[in-house]
């Protein structure tokens, strides 16, 4: 315990600082950050600690010179010098030392291998003995011998009961600063469970001053076709051939700003981390209108559709741990349609400063703020159409981390998924007297009918995994953030009653505004309006796919919000929505 008392204190004590290449890993311990390459570099730091005899060193501080290295490899084959055939003089000796160098763990320069740390596989003398002259200028005395170290990042073929273990702590994050202030409030005294509080204390209070340096997203597709589907329709005595379709289209508009966290402590050697915090912030505006005009029935089983995907710089010490968060739109659609109507409505809403802790933990919620925007819509269909018609559209974006140990020891993937929902239900009796209700229509009649159209919005939050991670979390992890369900429209005709949705309760720590029902007042006139053509219709066979719907231009009527003012008669207003705890 007090080994990784140390670990963490030394760990936030070099956080503040660059890598020292001058100070050889001698003493049991070595810590490593990510080079600043740019503004937009996230910052991570860890360092590993244990015996003298387990780490060690090649690099020049350690009187190494690296002769030849790929730089991109994390299994690979150095040739090494020793700058002076007086091993213990220059520290070459510390690779020898006690214990043999298989197994160990070395430091490696910053230009050689992709990973700052490596297992000694094997070391031999080099078939290649030559030494470039600018080399041998700095070298002290003669007969210095070329040698050959192998290496890789396969820590878990490490014996642990030889090299004893090796502990690790790392914390990484886009927030600019937040490691650093977890050094000025480490005391030295936590345990792991304290190491992550504090790691999790610094990405809040940074939050409320940040830079970020994950790129914003922004996510512009106008007129993506969700649904194109067509039949030819055959001729009948009233009703000339035609073509009748599906068709569904949406445009979205979507900015987001995301950032990360990640702060872990375990063992190198053997691998395995022993506590384990992620986190996750996003603020975005979603924007989806969605437009779907049909003329044909038929059912279409639910799909989903990729829409747009954007990796982002994450966090990577490769061969240690890695953190890739991935950004996906994805649009789904399911449908059972008997009937010509078309209907637009808008899949909108405000994410703002959304803070995930995964796995999930009582000391630090999940929070933030999700608000449907105002949600417009247009609804049409013919008068005294019988019809059982159900509509749904998805807009999901999706916040993915894909998260990797030691190589691959363990993995899996976090996601933050947001799923905003559309959902056309339209419930309507023919006449009982089918052959009156023809007549009627024929003779320019009105037409009761029963029934009820709605449309209703769904919009929740959840966050979860794919994967298990050593045993943080498995894929039956699931954290609910937000979940609310919402009238748009809702009317009902004849004998039929309306029934009121449940408003599902929203979590206590989240922020919520309800767009509410509107007000059907303003909706003058039944479904049954007066028609002036016949309307006939062929059911739709089971098992196809689309059928065609034998309806000539009817008058149709028409429902649409407004936001704000006034509306004409034909229209319903969308009231602003109201805030609700």
């Amino acid at each position: 315990m007090v080994a990784q008392h140390l670990l963490l204190l030394s760990l936030f004590a070099v956080a503040a600082r660059a890598n020292d290449w001058s100070t050889p890993c001698f003493n049991g311990e070595c810590s490593y950050e990510l080079p600043k390459t740019n503004a937009s570099s996230p910052h991570a730091v860890m360092k590993i600690t244990g015996s003298p005899d387990a780490i060690t060193d090649i690099t020049e501080a350690a009187g190494w010179i690296i002769l030849g290295c790929d730089q991109e490899a994390l299994t690979h084959d150095v040739r090494i010098v020793c700058q002076s055939n007086d091993t213990s003089s220059t520290g070459c000796g510390h690779l020898y030392q006690n214990v043999d160098v298989v197994g160990k763990i070395v430091r490696l320069p910053e230009d050689c291998g992709k990973s700052p740390f490596a297992r000694v596989v094997n070391l031999t003398d080099h078939d290649d003995q030559s030494i470039p002259d600018d080399v041998s200028k700095r070298l002290i005395g003669s007969g210095h011998q070329v040698k050959m170290i192998s290496l890789d990042t396969n820590f878990h073929e490490v014996d642990a009961n030889k090299t004893g273990n090796v502990q690790i702590a790392i914390q990484g994050t886009t927030i600019q600063g937040a490691t650093g202030s977890v050094v000025s409030q480490y005391n030295g005294t936590a345990t792991g469970n304290s190491f992550i509080n504090a790691g999790i204390k610094s990405f809040l209070n940074w939050n409320k001053n940040i830079t970020k340096t994950l790129t914003p997203i922004d996510v512009v597709k106008p007129n993506f076709t969700l649904i194109d589907e067509s039949i030819d329709c055959p001729a009948t005595q009233k009703v000339p051939a035609f073509r009748a379709a599906i068709d569904a289209q949406m445009d979205i508009d979507a900015h987001a700003e995301p950032e990360i966290g990640i702060v872990a402590s375990g063992s190198l050697i053997p691998p395995k981390i022993s506590h384990f915090a992620l986190f996750a912030g996003l603020t975005a505006d979603i924007k989806g209108s969605l437009r779907v005009n049909v003329s044909a029935g038929g059912t279409l089983a639910s799909k989903r559709i990729p829409l747009f995907t954007q990796a982002l710089g994450g966090i990577d010490i490769p061969g240690i741990i890695t953190l890739g968060p991935t950004f996906t739109v994805t649009v789904g659609t399911a449908a059972s349609l008997d009937v010509d109507l078309d209907f637009e409505v808008d899949l909108a809403y405000k994410v703002d400063n959304a803070q995930m802790f995964f796995p999930p933990s009582d000391a630090y919620p999940n929070k933030g703020s999700f608000v449907p925007s105002d949600t417009p819509f247009k609804l049409s269909l013919p008068p005294s159409a019988p019809t059982k018609t159900k509509f749904t559209a998805n807009l999901i974006p999706e916040l993915d981390f894909g998260l990797k140990a030691f190589g691959g020891v363990a993995e899996a993937t976090v996601f933050l998924n947001m799923n905003a929902a559309a959902n056309l239900v339209l419930d309507i009796d023919a006449p009982a007297n089918t052959t009156a209700t023809k007549a009627a229509v024929a003779a320019g009649k009105d037409v009761d009918v029963d029934g009820c159209a709605s449309i209703n919005g769904d919009f929740s939050v959840n966050a979860g995994a794919r994967g298990s991670f050593f045993s943080f979390f498995n894929d039956a992890t699931s954290v609910p953030l937000f979940n609310e369900q919402f009238d748009l429209f809702s009317k009902c005709f004849g004998n039929a009653t309306s029934t009121e949705k449940r408003t599902l309760p929203a979590r206590s720590d989240v922020s919520v505004v309800r767009a509410p029902r509107p007000s059907a007042r303003a909706l003058n006139s039944h479904f049954s309006r007066r028609s002036h053509h016949q309307v006939a219709r062929s059911l739709v066979p089971k098992g196809e796919q689309l059928a065609c719907i034998l309806l000539q231009a009817a008058e149709l009527v028409s429902a649409q919000t407004v936001k704000g003012g006034s509306a004409p008669s034909s229209t319903i207003a969308a009231p602003q929505p109201t805030k609700s705890g």
